[in-house]
């Protein structure tokens, strides 16, 4: 009877109804334990799917900042540079003029020998060259920290992305093998139903054709009156000779062995 009530709710049409939205009485679409659950896991599914976006929008937030701050303080670390380079400059410039003032031309003096030691680095020009030098150094440091960096950085993301496409695989070979399951099951089930239903088929045109073979042989012996006189004499004969054994269907010599 549950097989019959499906077939007449499939047949219907009221699903179809309510989909075109042409159903009367506000009638809802009947939804199976089966669909329920694939559209709870396609909810799911999309739920990560927006968790791992915000993650990678949320990380490139974090990139996008670091590398703001990374050259705000290249900026600051320049504009320093620059100072400190001025300040030197500055400095120079006031010793030189300095210098100029002090020194006072020779008047009728004779020549000086020429003196063997070296003369001395100006101040001004080390404090050139010690200004340069850090100059260097820091734009040295700076770009082995940004090679150390990036290479860090690159190892990372390599990292993670290997994390990634090997969770991205799992979840596909889950899904993948739980759809396998899912259909075999199916099938299975599927299978079932149909042996039955072919039993209750073969079960109930059984029974029409032994209801129709009665029929048609009440009908035979209703239209053959002489071969009913036989039939009935037979069995009256059979009767007398062997007694109640033969009415009940059970032949004598069984019944007596």
């Amino acid at each position: 009877m549950s097989q019959l009530r499906k077939s007449k709710e499939i047949w219907s049409g009221k699903d179809e109804e309510v989909g075109l939205g042409i159903a009367k009485g506000g009638a809802k679409k009947t939804m199976t334990d089966e669909r329920a659950t694939m559209l709870e896991e396609q909810g799911m599914l999309k739920q990560r799917a927006d968790a791992m976006a915000n993650a990678d929008e949320r990380a490139a937030e974090g990139a996008e900042r670091k590398l703001k701050r990374e050259d705000a303080d290249m900026m600051r670390l320049r504009k320093k540079c620059v100072m400190l380079l001025g300040t030197a400059r500055r400095r120079r410039r006031r010793r030189r003029r300095c210098c100029c003032r002090r020194r006072a031309p020779p008047t009728n003096t004779a020549p000086l020998p020429l003196s063997p030691v070296p003369a001395p680095v100006p101040v001004p020009a080390r404090l050139w060259e010690e200004s340069r030098q850090a100059k260097k150094e820091l734009y040295g440091a700076h770009a082995l920290q940004k090679l150390y960096r990036g290479h860090i950085g690159r190892k990372g993301a390599a990292k993670w992305a290997m994390r990634r496409a090997e969770l991205d695989a799992m979840r596909a070979l889950k899904l993948a093998a739980s759809i396998t399951v899912e259909r075999v099951y199916r099938g299975r089930l599927g299978r079932y139903r149909a042996e039955s239903r072919r039993i209750e088929l073969a079960e109930f045109i059984a029974s029409i054709r032994s209801e129709e073979a009665q029929e048609e042989e009440e009908q035979f012996w209703r239209t053959h009156p002489f071969a009913r006189w036989g039939r009935d004499a037979r069995q009256l004969w059979e009767k007398v000779r062997f007694g109640e054994a033969q009415n009940k269907g059970v032949p004598a010599q069984s019944k007596l062995g």
